[in-house]
This record gives C-alpha cells, structure tokens and sequence, in this order.
C-alpha cells in the first residue's frame, strides 16, 4: 500500500535542501533584482539583453566546484578538469595532465609542427595518446658537415701574352729573341729592371755579343732585357744611347768568306755600319776569312770574324764585300767519310783552307803547328791530291804540297 506520508516527506526534505543551496544567477535573467545584483543598473531593460536563438546558443550554466560559467556538455569548468586530471593518482593520468598543461600556453607548440595547437586531451575520449621517445640507433650514421659557401672550382691560373693586355712582353710560351750589344763599353748587368746601382751584380756584356732574351719590361718610360740564362736584367737603351738591339737570323757555325772588292775593309766593334763601332783592324781584298757568327741587323747582313777581331758586313750600298768560299762540286773524287787520325810531320806551320784547294783565297787564318795531331773526320782527292777535312769544323788541310809531305796518318 502506497504510504503517502513518506511522499509528503521526502518532498520536504528536497524542498529544504533546495532551499539551502545558492542558486546560480542565470545572465539571463530579466528581472529589475538580478540587474541590480549583476550592478546593470535600473535603466537595463529586457530588449537591451538579446537572447540568442536556442537552436544555436549552448546552454551555459554554472560549475558546480568554482562557480564559474561552463558549457552544458561539461560537467565542470576547464581549470577545474584540469586540476583534477593532474591530481589522478594513475601514472596516465599524470602525464596526459602535464602534457595538456605543456601544449595549452600558447606560443608553444609541438616539434612535429611549429605552430599548429596540439590536440587537447577530452573527458569523453580520455587523454591523448603520447608518441614514445624514438631510440637512437646504436651506430648513429656519420653526418657531413655542409659547407657554408658552394664548392666552385676555379681554373688555374691562365698565361696571357704582354701584347694583349698592352706591354712589351714577348709572345706566349717565352719565345726566346736575340740581341746584340751595340755600345762601345760594357754593360754591367742587374738584378732587377732598374737603373739603380745597388741592383748590379758584377757580370758583365761585351760589345758585339749576342745574346738571349726571353722578357722585355717598361720601366718608367724604359724598356729592359732579361736574359734567358738567369743571370738577371740590362736596359735597352740609356741617355738616349742604343745599347742593345734585336737581331734576326741569327745562326752559329764555321763558314769561309774571302773579300771580294777591291777596297780594304774595316772591322766593327758590333755588326753595325757606324764609323763609331770601328776597331782599325783592316781586311785586305782577297783575304780569307773563317767566320763562326752571322746575323741580320736592319736587313744587312753581318758577320763575325771566329778569330774575335771583330764584325765586317757582307754588303755595302748594294756591293758585295764578301763572299763565301764552297767548293765546287765537279773537283771532288774518292770522297770518304769516317774518323783518322793524322799529325804535322812539316817543319812550318800549316795555314788551314776553307775549302779542299791550295787557293790562297780559301786561306781562314787558322793554322796547325808541327807536331799538333788532328782528327780528321772526311777525306777527298782533289787532281792527285788528298784533303783532309777537321773534325772540329774549322777546315780542311792538304796531306801533300809541291812532292813534300804535310800530314802522315797515325795507325
């Protein structure tokens, strides 16, 4: 049987106890007391509050621990789920509730993405699931440092010739050049492209000397040499005196000249027709010459005594001066090449011939002395007579003259 009083009893008690709990102030409440309470003021009235639809405003109330306004959805508020979370005894529960406390401050977000919010741990759903630590390898790979610049490679270093950037250099790859001394005195070498007497060294060029060069270098309005020995460098020119100067087809050998014309013929210091270069030694008409230098200087043609008394041009205002000695084809028979060796069994000296003849105008100037022994490198018979030609170059002797024995060979 349904007991009435135990219904008018409890209905009581839940009245009591509804009575003793504060009620939360509803924010939307219209009432003149609740603007009061809420300090509004009196002028607030229900049309200046607009409520929002409630299809889609949420319900809000009141937490139940704090007092403060949450959503319906929400048991409690933010703070108060939060402090709950972090004081769950479960070790789970400890780091999801560090972790949300860790991604909520804002400005920090996660190493995967900087600057996307993490997602937030959810009462219903539990908290979020935490990525393990990745475990290093146990032979981490070795990490090559990237360089700070790009790696260019540069070609090296290029050869470029004086012409083209404007000097007076010689062409690419030293071209090697010839120059004579053309002053009367020597020419003390440098050891720098200067005038300077502090860069001599204590060597020294002679005049009529030719030499090799392998640079030129403009120097304050100078120009200088440098020879392709090392030895240092010379100036081209000094107080407007020529001191050196290019020459072309330059050639060392052992040739025979004979002087043709009918004049005497001087020699010069340098191959160079100046009256100043002359020495005084003097050729006569129908001398014979051996000459070990020749050279072409201002398209004349010079050539330079191998006995050192100097140089003599081999043309002069178009008349030929010298000439040089060969011999003619048709007067050699039995020619014979090979090494012999021979002696002076004469009692005088015996003048060496540029060519195989007795001519006098194939005389060098050269002569063997009784007794000397001399290797002989080529034999010919000349009408009868046998010519023997030095193997050092400088001529050719006869082995007989007038029935008398000049030369004996040695076995």
């Amino acid at each position: 049987m349904f007991d009435q009083n135990w219904l008018k009893r409890h209905m009581l008690a839940s009245q009591n106890k509804d009575a003793g709990r504060k009620k939360p102030p509803d924010p939307f409440d219209e009432s003149p007391a609740l603007h009061a309470r809420q300090g509004l003021g009196s002028n607030v009235t229900a049309k200046s509050i607009a409520k929002p639809p409630s299809a889609q405003q949420p319900v809000i109330r009141s937490c139940p621990v704090c007092g403060k306004v949450c959503q319906q959805d929400v048991p409690k508020c933010w703070e108060c789920l939060q402090k709950e979370t972090q004081a769950a005894p479960s070790k789970t529960g400890s780091e999801s509730g560090s972790q949300i406390g860790r991604q909520d401050k804002p400005g920090r977000g996660s190493l995967e993405g900087l600057g996307s919010r993490p997602p937030v741990a959810s009462p219903a759903l539990g908290p979020t699931p935490r990525k393990p630590p990745a475990t290093p390898p146990s032979n981490p790979p070795e990490v090559q440092a990237t360089p700070a610049w790009p790696t260019t490679s540069f070609p090296g270093p290029m050869v470029v010739p004086l012409e083209a950037v404007g000097g007076l250099g010689f062409q690419q790859g030293r071209q090697l050049r010839y120059f004579a001394v053309m002053c009367k005195d020597d020419v003390e070498i440098r050891a720098s492209p200067t005038y300077a007497d502090d860069a001599r060294v204590g060597h020294f060029l002679h005049p009529g000397q030719v030499l090799v060069m392998d640079d030129r270098r403009m120097v304050n309005g100078s120009s200088f040499l440098h020879l392709a020995d090392g030895r240092g460098w010379v100036f081209e020119t000094k107080d407007r005196l020529l001191v050196m100067t290019e020459v072309q087809e330059f050639e060392r050998g052992l040739w025979h000249y004979c002087v043709i014309c009918e004049d005497d013929v001087e020699t010069r210091i340098s191959p160079t027709y100046s009256d100043d270069a002359r020495t005084g030694v003097v050729l006569l008409s129908g001398d014979c010459i051996a000459v070990d230098e020749r050279c072409t200087v201002a398209n004349a043609r010079f050539l330079k005594l191998a006995d050192a008394r100097g140089w003599v041009f081999e043309t002069k205002d178009r008349l030929l001066v010298m000439s040089e000695v060969r011999p003619k084809a048709q007067e050699a028979r039995d020619f014979a090449r090979g090494m012999w060796h021979y002696t002076v069994v004469c009692d005088d000296d015996v003048e060496i011939r540029a060519a195989p003849t007795y001519s006098d105008e194939a005389r060098t100037g050269l002569t063997v002395h009784p007794g000397d022994c001399v290797a002989i490198d080529e034999r010919c018979r000349v009408n009868a007579t046998w010519f023997l030609r030095l193997s050092d170059g400088r001529g050719w002797l006869f082995e007989t003259k007038d029935s008398r024995r000049v030369m004996m060979q040695l076995h």
